[in-house]
């Protein structure tokens, strides 16, 4: 994607807008009804020093809401932003160039995340639309920050068991690549007597050395096609995901959470139920809750309520349905996503404690047993040859 950088005096200060292509007359028209004369413009290329990602934008976001909470103009907040974030001056003058050409703010900064946010998006729009920017900056302030630390929680839980199994593989391909194959001539001399222990490891030793290429490439081929298509057909896929042990429920639970959690920062942002509903309908990738908003969309644009359309779904449990009839006859739906939010949290938590509490157990316990396995194999035959 091509931008245009223009650089012009105005007043006394040396100003620079970046621009799209289709956005030249917008500025030029601003140049002649300002008698301003470019110094230079050149072609320059988007690439990943012009986009937002979550650091760049909560740096963004806060700097923004601290100007306009103290009365300060868009335009003028934008450019104090460029003058003291250098990280930041490319991305806020081309959003300058694109507000002075006539797009919309949430227009104009949706094109610089790396990632598309239609919650993010809608609750911008909307703001905008009300007059109520420094809200919803404020709210996706919020947003930015729950998504990093909702990533970070995720992150921290699965990083021990993962290295624990790392350890555990580079343990098994030691023994069985280097170790077993150098003992097994001695012990075989040595003990001509073997027990079952060392003949079963001499058996899986052999059936590594000899398959461990292919087994690999099955895994590969196994995975790949699980991918393929689980990609094309994700109700199977997530049907999978769902009933494993520990993890189906972790995965259920999480859907329910961000669901409750995206509710709670649309309908404080302005949104509509049935707005909000859309929304989480277009950008969920669960097949199920995005086929679940999408019915739940429809029934509300004929008039039925939330808590009635999703009473039908065996996906929702009944404490959420009650907590949503509440607070639809109180009329405090965000307090009531708010509630499910910390509800399903709590499911998650509990989900994951048990992840990280069972797993290492039963890799240690498994790495353990392996290792009696191995040490009774190689020493035992040598030890009853000693004491025979």
């Amino acid at each position: 994607m091509t931008q245009f950088l223009f650089k012009y005096n105005e007043g006394s200060h040396l100003q620079e807008r970046v621009v799209s292509k289709e956005n030249l007359r917008g500025l030029r028209a601003y140049f002649v009804k300002n008698k301003i004369n470019p110094l230079v413009y050149y072609p320059i290329a988007l690439n990943h020093h012009y986009r937002l990602d979550e650091k760049k934008l909560s740096l963004f976001l806060e700097s923004l809401l601290y100007s306009l909470q103290a009365g300060i103009p868009l335009m003028e907040a934008l450019n104090d932003l460029a003058l003291s974030a250098p990280k930041l001056t490319k991305i806020v003058r081309m959003i300058q160039g694109d507000l002075i050409s006539g797009h919309t703010f949430s227009t104009s900064l949706s094109k610089f995340l790396i990632k598309p946010d239609h919650v993010l998006n809608s609750i911008l729009l909307i703001g905008e639309q009300n007059g109520q920017l420094p809200k919803a900056l404020s709210l996706l302030h919020g947003y930015i920050i729950w998504k990093k630390s909702h990533h970070k929680r995720m992150k921290e839980s699965f990083t021990y068991p993962f290295f624990l199994m790392l350890t555990l593989l580079g343990f098994i391909v030691i023994f069985f690549e280097y170790l077993i194959p150098s003992l097994k001539p001695f012990i075989v001399e040595t003990a001509p007597n073997l027990g079952i222990a060392t003949k079963s490891l001499f058996l899986v030793q052999g059936f590594y050395e000899k398959y461990i290429f292919h087994f690999f490439l099955a895994s590969i081929a196994l995975v790949g096609a699980f991918y393929l298509y689980g990609h094309k057909n994700k109700p199977f896929k997530e049907k999978i995901v769902f009933s494993l042990p520990l993890f189906g429920p972790l995965a259920y639970y999480l859907q329910l959470y961000v669901f409750s959690n995206k509710m709670e920062f649309l309908l404080r942002g302005y949104c509509s139920i049935r707005e909000a509903i859309s929304i989480l309908a277009k950008t969920t990738k669960s097949p199920t809750f995005s086929t679940l908003f999408t019915h739940t969309a429809d029934n509300l644009f004929k008039g039925t309520s939330l808590s009635e359309t999703l009473e039908k779904s065996p996906f929702i449990p009944k404490p959420a349905i009650y907590v949503l009839k509440a607070a639809e006859s109180s009329n405090q739906m965000e307090r009531g996503f708010s509630s499910l939010s910390s509800f399903f949290l709590k499911k998650v938590e509990d989900r994951l404690s048990a992840i990280r509490t069972l797993c290492p157990i039963l890799i240690l316990v498994l790495a353990g047993g392996m290792l009696c396995w191995i040490v009774l194999g190689i020493f035992y035959p040598v030890y009853t040859f000693e004491f025979s």
